[in-house]
């Protein structure tokens, strides 16, 4: 009897312990487990989403065809700048002018910067701004269109005014054709009333004796001294003395040179003229029209408004 008690109370203190182990240990593992697998989870869905690096970035895509003219605008600013004129042109050719220099004829197309008169719509002589006689090519085809930088250039004595391009030479064969285009009117826009509209003195282009008094800014009685040069303009330059004014005062105490037309002046002999302003470094003065500006004490004598001015002109009295 007490035997089998014994062997009860073993039995039951062995399922107890069994019991209590399995609750103990087989939780702690569930748990284990669980927690492992709960880590595990939080690790993967920490490295499903990788870090952006520099390569993976978007970003745009370079525009060559703007970073081109970019530079082409950049390397040309100054030139369309300080141009009196940006005009598309047609090539039509060539001549040699009088003085052996290769003269290059466009037809205006269309004209961004600057003004154009007379037979200047129609046909522009220029020069290239280095005077080149003709050794080099610029490349132009005929009726090819292009722009064209230029400097307008007007003399009394020459036939028409001459334009000096500078070698911006752009075609309208270049991708950038219309970019260039658009470009070189903004900077006609923003430089506008910068550079002057021509280089060289106005004159006019009136025959008639009054207008041409109405016009010039200087009208004196001079007397011819020496002749200085002759020049390759067909005129010579005349040192004279001022002895009477009757509009405005001359330059240099009255010791003035004046330009004229070849075969006008005698030395010695006495005229009236009417003349253009002086030349800003020099004492030299170009005629106020191409015609009628020189005459003689006795042609003017015979005419009544230059008649009257030489009745109305003071002594001129150096400073």
């Amino acid at each position: 009897m007490r035997k089998q008690r014994g062997r009860r109370i073993s039995v039951l203190t062995a399922i107890l312990v069994f019991v209590i182990s399995f609750v103990l240990f087989g939780c702690d593992k569930k748990t284990g487990d669980s927690a492992s697998s709960e880590t595990g989870e939080k690790n993967i869905t920490a490295t499903a989403t990788p870090t952006p690096t520099a390569a993976a970035e978007i970003t745009e895509p370079i525009d060559n065809d703007k970073v081109l003219l970019d530079k082409i605008i950049f390397d040309n600013r100054q030139a369309m700048s300080i141009a009196t004129h940006l005009i598309t042109v047609k090539y039509l050719g060539t001549e040699t002018n009088a003085y052996g220099v290769k003269v290059y004829l466009f037809c205006p197309q269309r004209v961004l910067k600057g003004t154009l008169e007379g037979e200047e719509n129609n046909i522009i002589h220029a020069i290239a701004d280095d005077g080149e006689s003709g050794s080099f090519v610029y490349g132009f085809t005929k009726e090819g269109e292009y722009l064209l930088c230029l400097e307008k250039h007007i003399s009394v004595y020459e036939p028409q005014s001459t334009f000096i391009f500078y070698d911006n030479v752009f075609s309208s064969e270049d991708d950038q054709w219309s970019g260039i285009l658009a470009s070189a009117e903004q900077i006609a826009t923003e430089t506008a009333g910068s550079v002057p509209p021509y280089y060289g003195h106005a004159f006019s282009v009136s025959t008639d004796i009054n207008e041409i008094i109405d016009f010039a800014t200087n009208v004196f009685v001079v007397k011819a001294e020496n002749l200085l040069s002759a020049s390759r303009y067909s005129t010579e330059v005349f040192y004279f003395t001022v002895t009477k004014t009757w509009k405005n005062t001359p330059v240099n105490n009255g010791q003035i040179y004046i330009r004229v037309p070849e075969g006008t002046v005698t030395l010695g002999k006495s005229y009236v003229v009417f003349l253009a302003d002086a030349e800003e470094t020099s004492a030299i003065y170009t005629v106020a029209a191409k015609t009628n500006c020189v005459f003689s004490l006795e042609e003017a004598a015979g005419i009544p408004a230059i008649a009257h001015i030489l009745a109305e002109a003071t002594p001129y009295t150096p400073q």
